[in-house]
This record gives structure tokens, sequence and C-alpha cells, in this order.
């Protein structure tokens, strides 16, 4: 039986509104960035948001990219330097009006895995290889000092994996393995809801044993089967008419297409042009 990987249906013309509304969210973030530093993280969920929105209305690719940039800059300066004095960058100014003189340590609290990822997945759409390698030296004990005991070890055990396999590391494997046992759900805490680490995690991290082995057929059953669960998760969780990428899976997708592997799987929730890297 063929799965469905695509869209649950949805009304244009709602979403047409929600795409006005992240613009509006976008203008009034770049005008209020200067005075609430903070501000910088709901940009940068704008871009996010926006980003979705416009793929699920067919907005031109440029205008992706572009969004999709732009996000990936808000994320980088959110935690690039945890306490650091320096200001924010004049890339990141120059998108923002008028430029921020406010400075790094006042933005954020702390530093979290998801913040991580979230860079990365960008960042290997992108192709951005400064960021990416920014990514794979960031100090790991930052986000674990920050992470503690508040959540799951598969989540900081899966960046460790991440920043092994950018540094081309030949104990990534073992890294992997160690993730992936620790999604189970015998290995999750008491209160933690095993769906998430059952129906995202662990089908991600699984795309990745096939991007190790090289094996093609092995890596598209893996991400079909990641896609099939990321599509039941967003429905389950009333997330349909609010997720239109899968951030993860088509990051790696980019890595597997960039290591030779073609690529097999189509879906609306992963998009050509952010796989192949063009646009």
């Amino acid at each position: 039986m063929n799965k469905d990987l695509n869209y649950i249906p949805f009304s244009k013309e709602w979403m047409e509104v929600q795409w006005s509304n992240e613009e509006r969210a976008i203008e009034n973030g770049l005008e209020r960035i200067a005075t609430i530093p903070k501000n910088l993280n709901l940009l940068a969920e704008a871009y996010h948001s926006a980003l979705d929105f416009g793929k699920a209305l067919d907005k031109p690719q440029e205008e992706l990219w572009d969004l999709a940039e732009r996000g990936l800059l808000c994320k980088r300066e959110i935690f690039k330097v945890k306490g650091s004095d320096e200001k924010v960058s004049p890339v990141l100014a120059s998108i923002l009006t008028p430029a921020p003189i406010v400075q790094k340590k006042e933005i954020f609290n702390e530093v979290e895995p998801a913040h991580w990822l979230g860079a990365f997945y960008l960042a290997v759409m992108l192709r951005d290889r400064e960021t990416i390698e920014w990514l794979a030296n960031y100090p790991l004990e930052i986000i674990t000092n920050a992470y503690g005991n508040k959540g799951d070890k598969y989540r900081l055990l899966f960046v460790e994996f991440l920043q092994l396999l950018l540094k081309k590391d030949i104990t990534h494997s073992d890294k992997l393995k160690e993730a992936y046992e620790a999604a189970h759900p015998q290995a999750l805490r008491v209160e933690t809801d095993p769906y998430y680490a059952l129906n995202l995690w662990s089908p991600e991290m699984e795309c990745y044993t096939g991007i190790l082995l090289q094996d093609e057929a092995y890596f598209n059953e893996k991400l079909e089967n990641a896609l099939f669960y990321y599509r039941k998760f967003i429905k389950d969780k009333g997330f349909e008419h609010k997720i239109f990428i899968a951030r993860g899976l088509v990051a790696a997708a980019a890595l597997a297409h960039d290591n030779g592997i073609q690529v097999k799987v189509t879906s609306d929730y992963l998009p050509t042009f952010l796989v192949r890297g063009n646009v």
C-alpha cells in the first residue's frame, strides 16, 4: 500500500491570511528588534512560519530561499556565543532597521539542542558552509550545561552525533547508536511522552544510518517511513495547517544528495529545491 506523504487538504484563502500575518510579524520584528533584543526570537519564528506558509502557497523559490537565509541569520545570532559582549553582526544588522546595538548576552537565556538543530537544518538546506563549520565546532558543553537534566539524553546525543558527522570523525556511528538507543521508550524519563521519540526522532535518526552505509535503497526506505510518521505526527497533534516543511528530513535528504545518494522519495513536505540546494 502506497503511503500518503503529501499535505493534508487546507483552505488556500485561510493560508493567505496566515501568510499576511507572518509578513506583518516580520515587519514588526524588524522595527522593534533594536529596542527589545528578545524580539530576535520572535523574528526568527516569524521567518520560520513564513517559510512554511510560503511553501504551502507555492511562493517563488527565490522568495522562500531568502526567508530561510534570514531565519538562519537570526538563529545564529540568538546563541552565537553565550554570554559574549560582542554586538550583533554587521550581516544581520544589514537586514534590520534600525540596526541593533544591543549586546548578544541580553538576547537569550540559554541554549538547548532544539536551537542548534534549528540552525543546522537551515544551514544544510542552504549549503551555508560557514555556518555548518561553525555549528560543527560549537562548544557542546554550552548546550549540555544549559540543558542539564531537563530533557532526555537522545537529543543531546543526536547533536553530538551530527557534530562528529560534520567533522568526519570515525566515531560518529557509535554516537548515532547511542542516540537511537536513548530514544527508546524504556530509556526515556518517566514523565516523557514517548510519542515524540517514536514518531519524530527515531525515524529521522534511521535515515542517517542509510547515509553512513551509503545504501541508497535503505536510505529511501527509511526516509519514506520517516515522512509517513512525520505526517501522522502533525495530524495527531493538530499542526497540519502550521507545518509544511519537514526540516529535519529535508536536511537528511540534502546530506544524502550531497553524498551521492539519489533521493527518490517525493513529498510536499520535502521541497526538491532545498534537497538539491538550488533555486
